[in-house]
């Protein structure tokens, strides 16, 4: 029992020093975002007030409910990814250097805080499934040791190729359309596409010679 016992409060402390890392990512990234919105508020963006609204201090709780502080970043997700495509998308914004170095500060920090989510996740997973079995759940219910909440991720969207460094996706709905594919052939057909130029002189090599560049 007494391993049991300790077992459960172990796992219990590293739910929270998990939590505490991951909050850690989540305020940075809001410091980020602050110093994001400052840069680009003499541009043009129609995202831009959408993303200020979400990350104004009267807007975030910290002390909120881990349920409900996944749902408030999870919006700050979403905007965050909308105001970046729209800046990558604007030859201005883009060459402006503060933002270039967001924009690779911010990948980093999304990055760690994926990391840092699976990890709380994880062990919150393990958690609620151990209190629920015999005979932990009977010393759970005399430590007052209750179910974890997860923190929630962030909705999956169409994304190019990582790998190429590509711009973030800017879908436009359309009437009857999501708008997904002709975003995706814009990206295609776009002079900044390194794959589509290099196919296109594999196949006129091909064509010339009987073969490519690159066997394909």
């Amino acid at each position: 029992m007494i391993s049991i016992y300790n077992s459960l409060i172990t796992r219990n402390e590293a739910i929270k020093a998990n939590w505490t890392v991951l909050d850690g990512h989540l305020k940075r990234r809001l410091n980020l975002i602050t110093e994001l919105t400052t840069i680009l508020k003499r541009y043009p963006l129609e995202e831009l007030d959408a993303l200020t609204k979400l990350t104004n201090l009267d807007n975030i709780e910290p002390s909120a409910a881990i349920g409900q502080r996944s749902i408030q970043e999870s919006k700050v997700s979403l905007a965050l990814r909308n105001v970046i495509a729209e800046a990558t998308n604007n030859d201005e914004v883009n060459h402006d250097e503060k933002f270039s170095r967001l924009k690779q500060e911010i990948s980093q920090i999304e990055y760690g805080l994926q990391r840092a989510r699976r990890a709380y996740n994880s062990l919150v997973v393990d958690h609620n499934t151990s209190i629920k079995c015999f005979p932990q759940i009977i010393i759970a219910s005399w430590y007052d040791l209750s179910e974890a909440s997860l923190f929630e991720g962030d909705e999956v969207f169409p994304a190019f190729p990582a790998v190429l460094s590509p711009p973030e996706p800017l879908i436009q709905k359309l009437p009857k359309s999501s708008g997904r594919r002709t975003a995706l052939a814009k990206w295609i057909g776009s002079k900044d596409n390194p794959i589509s130029a290099r196919v296109m002189v594999n196949r006129i090599w091909q064509y010339h010679f009987g073969r490519g560049i690159v066997e394909s």
